[in-house]
Parts: C-alpha cells; structure tokens; sequence
C-alpha cells in the first residue's frame, strides 16, 4: 500500500495544501509548527475519522478543525492491493458535528462500501489502535505499542475472536459471564431472571386480551355513532346548502337591486350632464355673471342718484353764492382783512371817537378861556387880547380836531357798511363769521363739484363695465344701459328656467344616486360573479327559510346528541386503550423472551465451550506467536542498538523487557533513546505479523531522542525498508535526517514552509 497524493483541503493550520510523496522515503521538513504533526493527523483521520468519544477525542477534534471555517477537510490518492483509490472526508463543527466520507476506485470512481469498519481497517486490517500503535509514530507516542489497548487490539486481529495475549483475564472475563447468566444477586442469574419476565409477559398477555374484548365493544358503539353523525351530518349538510343557497339568493337580489339602482343614477346623470351642454350650448350666462352685472347696475343707479342729488345741491349753492349781498359781505371782508381785522378797525373807530369827544372838550374849554380873557381884557388888561386869541386858535383847532375826527369816524364806518346805531366791532365780528360761512360753503361747493364730476366718470366706467360683461358672456353688447337692462331681463328669465329644470335634474341625480350608495352599502363582500358561481353549485330551494331553519335546528340536536354518545364511547375506549396493553407487543415480548431465554442458555454452552478451548488457544499464542514478533523485534532492536543488548523479551502480556547480563529487566528503567529503539522494533516487528502488505511508515520525529549512531542504524533500516518495496513518510524538524539520507535513491524532500 502506498500514499500518491495528499490534498489539506482545511485541517487546522493547513488550508489548501497538496503533497506528492515518493514511492520509498520521502521526508517532510518544517521547523515546528509548520504543520507537519498536522498533516500526520490529517492522514489518521482520512482513515479512522475523529473519535466520538471521551474528552481527549473532543479536544483533538477542536484542534484539528479549521481556524477559519470550523472545518475538517481533505483528500487521499493511495494504491492497495494493486488498485488505485481516492478517499475524501470532510467533519463539518458547529452545534452538532457532522462527518461524511467517499471512497472510490479509480479511475471508472465507483464507489467501494466498507460496511461497518472504517477505510482504515478495511484496506490495512488494522483497527485504530493498531494504526497508531504500528504505522502511525508519532513524537511523544513511540511507547504506545505497549499499552494495553493495543495489546488486545493484536489478540482481536490474531485470533478474529475474543482473543487477548492475556490468557488469564480472558478466563476470568468468560468465567464473569458464566456467573452472569447463571447466579445474578442471589436470584438465579440472567436465566432465571429471564424466565420470571416470560411468565409475568404470559399473565399480562391473558389480561391484555380480556381488555382487547372490551375495547373492541367500545370501538364498535363508537363506529355506530358516529355512522349516525354521519348520516344526521350528511341531512344537516343538505339543509344547511338550501340556506346557504337561500342566503345566496338574498345576496344576488341585493346586487340586482344596486345594479338597477346604478342604472337610474347613470340615466338621470346622463340627462343632467346632457342638459347641462345644452345649456353651455345656448352660451346661457352662468349665476356669477348675473351677480356681477347685478352688482354693476346697482352701483351704476347709486352712481346716477348721487349725481342728480350733487348736481342739484350744486346748482342750488352756486345761486345762493350769486346774490348781492355776498358780493357786499365778501367785499367787506376782504376790505377788514386788509387793514387788520375787525379787532384793530373797532380800536381804530374808538380812538377816532375819543379824539373827537376830546377835540370838542378842548374847544368849548379853550373858547370859555378865549371868552374869559376877552373879557379880562375889556375890563381890566387890553394885552390880554393876545390871550384871548391864543385861547380862540387853540379852541378853534381842537374843534377843527373833532370835526376831522368825526368826518374819518363817519368814513371808517361808511367803509364798513355798518347801519346806523350798530357798534362797530360786533357788526364786524359778525361780518367776518358770515363771510367765514361763505368760504365755508365755497369749499363744500367745491367738494360737490369735485364729487359730481367723480360720480359723472364712474357712472362711465360703470357703464363700459356693464356694457363689456355682455360681451365677456358671450351675448351681444348693448347700446346703453336701458338695452342692457331689458337684455338682462331676458337673459334672466331664461336662464331662471334653464336653471330650475337643472336643478330638478340635480335632485333626482342626487335622489337616485343616494339610493345607489345606500344600496352599495349593504352589498355583500363577496363579487357577484363569485356568488353565481357559489350559487350554481348549490341545490334548488325547495321550501321556505323558516321551515328549513326548523329542519336544521332539529338535525343539530340529534347531531349534538349522536356526538355525545360517540364520544362517550371514544372516552372509555381510550380510557381502556390507556391501560390495556398491547397483546400484539406482548406477544412480541413473549417471543423475545423466549429467544432471549434461548440464547442465554446458548451463551451459557458456549461460555462452557470457549474456557475449555481458551487454554489451548493461549498456548498457541505462547508457542506460535510471542516467539515470531520476538524474533523480528530483537533482530531490529539489535541492528539500531549495536549489539548492545542480547535481545528483547516479550511476555504473555505483552509487556517488553530487555535481556541483560543482570536478566530480564523492564523497559521503564532505560533511557528515553533505548525505549524508542525497543518500541520502533517492537511496531516494525508487528506489522511483519499482522500485514501481508507492506503499509506506509508513518513517522512524526521519531528520532528526536535518538543519538546520531542510533538514528543512522534506524535510517537504514527504514531504507531497507523501502527498498523492500514499502513506503516511509518521515516528517522532521532537524537537518541530520536529509544528511544521513543524502544518498538515498528515489529521495523525496517536501517542505512544509513553501
């Protein structure tokens, strides 16, 4: 057997690796951690899997799964038997682990069954433990050869039986059995044991049958009932379909009566729609545009009553502005306000009057003095004379004064045209006030002209207004204003008649699509063509909806009775199901007991049988055997260690001690480099026995502990080994394995770090 092709799919740090080994010795070199432990184990478990068991068998299969993907995967090209073979397996982790593994012969690739062993076992013969305790070394397992696993492991292959190196645990395994199935606890043993279950099995079968009667009348009252609840189910189910269909037709006539419902709405929509273009047609003026010119004739008539009222007052204003009087009050006025006012013309008019009073005093005083000097003067003093003449110039001015006075008084007041015995100041006070009210009406006259003319130009705009809204609405324009209030008229009348037969229209739109929705709301949910379909699948009503009401509810109570009884009836049964037991199962049991029985007495023969064979099956494995695997591993172990002992010893047990001057001493005592070399003998020596095929060595640093003398004697002997025709994979970490190898024909050197 020979390893081709090696492909890490993922396995641990491996990701997408493929090797080629050569026919005889390969070497695998890396520094540690490179993988190469890795790719051994990879090789094991393209064999024998993962253990599924044990904490150990957890903790390799965490190691080996993938750092990246949690998964186990890769491939093996191999030739066994002279037939070539690719064997894939993939262990996919998670919360539950899964494996799968294909085996095919190539190159047709049909697919080769293994039956229950592993490929492993199938094409080396060995199990598991044999594969690790032979082929597969790795560094700190080299002792495993020794363990007892193993040990039984080479008794199973060797004999195909129970067979173990240790003769006597096997007749104390057997003579265990041999207790077991005659004396068990003081009670008889599995035999008897095994006849009190058939005999308890035989009562309870008696029983169970007595129960399989009664449960059979309980089964057969439950199938009368619910024979009638059928045929009452069947009855109901008929009535029921006439209401239903009775209920159908309800819903039909209430689409019907929406659907004609419907139609009156489109009609009277389609007359007020079709009225209403013919309206559009006739170019009727809208609600709007009589509103408008309404609104435009109302303001035009305010418009021309203010303007005969304004017109009127003006007229009137302008006659009373004209009369003579204002002309002589507005001159005065005028005349007051150009010499200061009617205050300073009054004071002036006071002052005139007091210098006229005071010139006439004057006079009369400087006349008495005149007269009284005259007269001094003709009696007493004629020089006095120039007195009197003095007091005479004097009298004479100041009545010269008073006169001028009163002539300027006279004119002040003639200026003012003031009547007679009026004071001066108050008929001028009051002069003012009414020339004040003149200006005050000349503003108001004013205000109306100005609001006259205003009335005049919107009382046009208001016209051309009125006048273009008839054009607007698509009616010929009028003259005037009386034409368009006679057109108006007219437009009016027949528009208020288009209008009430539109609304008329409108009402009996709204009124019949009103009774259209109300009727869409109670429709059934369900589409009309849907409910005909319903409907044809439904029988004819026969009878009225009362009547067929009564029917069902007379069905329902012997229904509702029926079901009680039937299930009644299926209580019990279960009740009776829940403890009866199975006759069938207890037959069942029956048989297999009495097997049991059978084979168990069978047992007990053949246990008889196999310790009276047992001792001389073990001294052929003393004679035969032990001296075979003895020779092959002291001959190895003396080429590796120079002679230096006489030889390896190998013990019932299986237990390795070595022949030394002093006698046999065991392994454990010498070195870690001598146990190896006893332990590589010992695996070497094995799979000469066991295999009539050369397997692949499968050797993880397995001279690690060796000196150079010895690693050299076992280089040649693992080349011999391959030129022999085997296979050798050596997987190391140091560089004296490629130089003690150098010469080897057909070396191959693969690095795990490219």
């Amino acid at each position: 057997m020979k390893i081709l092709e090696l492909y890490a799919e993922d396995f641990g740090k491996l990701h997408d690796r493929r090797f080629v080994p050569g026919e005889g010795l390969t070497l695998f070199e890396g520094p540690n951690e490179s993988g190469k432990s890795t790719l051994l184990a990879l090789i094991r478990f393209l064999f024998y899997g993962f253990s599924q068991r044990g904490a150990d068998a957890r903790e390799e299969r965490e190691k080996r799964l993938s750092w990246r993907d949690r998964l186990a995967a890769g491939r093996m090209r191999f030739v066994s038997g002279g037939e070539e073979y690719l064997l894939v397996r993939r262990c996919a982790g998670g919360v539950r682990t899964s494996e799968s593994v294909s085996l095919t012969r190539l190159p047709g690739g049909e697919r080769v069954d293994t039956g229950e062993v592993s490929p492993g076992e199938y094409f080396t013969g060995l199990p598991v433990e044999l594969f690790d305790g032979s082929v597969c070394v790795g560094q700190s397992d080299i002792d495993r050869v020794g363990k007892a696993d193993v040990r039984v492991a080479v008794g199973s292959v060797l004999f195909s039986g129970e067979g173990d190196f240790s003769v006597e645990a096997a007749q104390k395994r057997l003579d265990k059995v041999r207790v077991t199935l005659q004396l068990n606890r003081g009670r008889g043993g599995k035999i008897a044991e095994t006849e009190d279950k058939l005999a308890d099995v035989r009562r309870r079968l008696a029983a169970a049958r007595g129960q399989a009667e009664q449960l059979a009348d309980k089964q057969a009252e439950e199938r009368h009932y619910a024979g009638i609840v059928q045929t009452r189910t069947e009855a109901w189910r008929a009535v029921q379909a006439q209401l239903n269909a009775a209920d159908l037709d309800r819903q039909l006539a209430a689409h019907a009566a929406w659907r004609a419902a419907r139609e009156k709405a489109e009609t009277a929509e389609g007359a007020l729609t079709s009225f209403r273009a013919e309206m559009t047609e006739k170019h009727l003026p809208d609600a709007a545009f009589f509103s408008r010119v309404d609104g435009l004739l109302g303001e035009y008539d305010r418009a021309d009553a203010t303007l005969n009222e304004a017109g009127e007052k003006a007229r009137q204003m302008h006659a009373a502005q004209q009369t003579p009087q204002n002309a002589e009050t507005n001159r005065v006025a005028a005349w007051v306000a150009e010499n200061g006012g009617p205050e300073q013309i009054a004071e002036k008019y006071t002052r005139l009057l007091a210098k006229r009073k005071a010139g006439l005093v004057w006079a009369i005083v400087f006349a008495l003095l005149a007269a009284g000097a005259a007269a001094v003067a003709v009696l007493f003093a004629p020089p006095l004379w120039i007195g009197a003449g003095v007091f005479a110039a004097a009298g004479v001015g100041a009545l010269l004064l008073a006169l001028h006075c009163k002539k300027r008084a006279a004119e002040l007041r003639r200026q003012t045209g003031a009547p007679d015995g009026a004071r001066l100041d108050v008929y001028l006070t009051r002069l003012v006030a009414q020339d004040k009210m003149g200006q005050d009406r000349d503003e108001e006259l004013l205000r109306v002209d100005l609001a006259l003319s205003g009335a005049r130009e919107r009382q046009k705009e208001l016209e051309s207004e009125i006048l273009s809204a008839f054009s607007a609405a698509g009616q010929q324009r009028p003259d005037d204003i009386q034409t368009a209030k006679a057109l108006l008229a007219r437009l009016r009348a027949d528009a208020t008649a288009a209008w009430e037969k539109a609304d008329a229209l409108r009402v009996t739109y709204e009124r019949e699509n009103a009774a259209e929705t109300a009727l869409a709301k109670n429709l059934p949910a369900t589409d009309e063509a849907t409910l005909r379909a319903r409907r044809a699948e439904l029988p004819p009503v026969t009878g009225s909806v009362e009547e067929l009401t009564r029917q069902r509810d007379e069905l329902q109570g012997v229904l509702t009775e029926a079901e009680k009884r039937r299930r009644a009836a299926e209580n019990e049964a279960t009740a009776l199901a829940a403890v009866a037991a199975d006759p069938e199962e207890l037959a069942r049991a029956e048989a297999t007991l009495t097997r049991q029985l059978e084979k168990a007495r069978a047992d007990l023969a053949a246990v008889n049988m196999a310790m009276e064979a047992l001792a001389a099956a073990g001294e052929s494995l003393r004679s035969g055997v032990i001296p075979q695997v003895n020779d092959a591993a002291s001959a190895t172990f003396a080429a590796l260690t120079e002679n230096a002992y006489p030889g390896l010893l190998i013990g019932d047990g299986f237990a390795v001690s070595l022949d030394t001057p002093n006698g046999p001493q065991p392994i454990g005592r010498f070195s870690a480099g001598c146990r190896d070399a006893a332990y590589l003998s010992l695996r070497l020596a094995l799979l000469k026995t066991l295999s009539d095929e050369k397997l692949p060595l499968l050797l993880d640093e397995a001279l690690s502990r060796l000196d150079d003398e010895r690693a050299a004697a076992f280089v040649n002997v693992l080349r011999r080994y391959a030129e022999d025709g085997g296979q050798v994979l050596l997987f190391t970490c140091h560089k004296r394995e490629r130089q003690m190898l150098a010469d080897t024909p057909g070396l191959v050197c693969l690095s795990l770090t490219e």
